[in-house]
């Protein structure tokens, strides 16, 4: 089975955005402590949680042949994760579970990866004269 182009995206950003993951939780216990590892760990696992929740919510509303899919379903649904994955961070917080700064650095690793491959692609466009 042949991946089309944006999947092959969507699976480096995937990568990346593991790596980024790795990366910042390695170098939050290293340079930091137990609670900055902690508190990256959690942000960046709530973080790929959410994604993985909204590719397959896309997945599942895109594959369904002949069948167009309701935008108040997937706002819905889109929304109500927005407003848990909030929620949980707010007890996180509110508990001192975590870190607010070393928790905001770990929900960034989805973003950081997304960049790194638009930053990768558009340097590709950029040499092959593309642009």
């Amino acid at each position: 089975m042949e991946l089309l182009e944006g999947e092959k995206l969507l699976k480096r950003v995937e990568l990346l955005t593991r790596i980024i993951f790795i990366f910042l939780v390695v170098a939050g216990l290293f340079f930091g402590s137990y609670r900055v590892g902690l508190s990256i760990f959690v942000g960046g696992l709530l973080i790929v949680a959410n994604f993985e929740l909204l590719k397959r919510q896309l997945r599942k509303a895109l594959d369904t042949k002949g069948a167009v899919p309701s935008k108040v379903g997937l706002f819905v649904k889109y929304y109500a994760r927005f407003l848990i994955l909030a929620v949980i961070v707010l007890i996180l917080i509110k508990k001192d579970v975590v870190n607010p700064v070393w928790l905001l650095v770990g929900l960034s690793s989805v973003m950081l990866g997304i960049m790194g491959v638009a930053i990768s692609e558009f340097v590709k466009i950029f040499l092959k004269g593309e642009g």
